[in-house]
């Protein structure tokens, strides 16, 4: 699924992860490995899947994944599973 077409920067402006003005100050996580681009596009996108599971398909897994909400729900220096989400059903 893609949304926000109509604009193609949608990247947050973090203050916070702005280079320092001095060259001996360094923030944790400020180095981005992947092209601004690449990721721009990336937050265009929502990855989503669904299993169904049983000979009569009576157990749905549902995953999906949401790169905007990733980037803008992350806490600085810690490991999460912002972006990401998930369900079950039984029929």
């Amino acid at each position: 699924m893609v949304h926000h077409l109509q604009q193609w920067n949608i990247r947050y402006d973090d203050p916070m992860r702005r280079k320092p003005m001095c060259c001996c100050l360094r923030r944790i996580g400020s180095d981005v490995k992947s092209s601004p681009t690449i990721d721009n596009l990336f937050r265009h996108l929502i990855f989503n899947g669904e299993f169904l599971l049983g000979r009569n398909e009576l157990f749905r897994i549902r995953i999906g994944y949401n790169h905007l909400l990733k980037k803008e729900l992350t806490v600085q220096n810690y490991r999460s599973l912002a972006g990401f989400s998930g369900g079950s059903a039984l029929r």
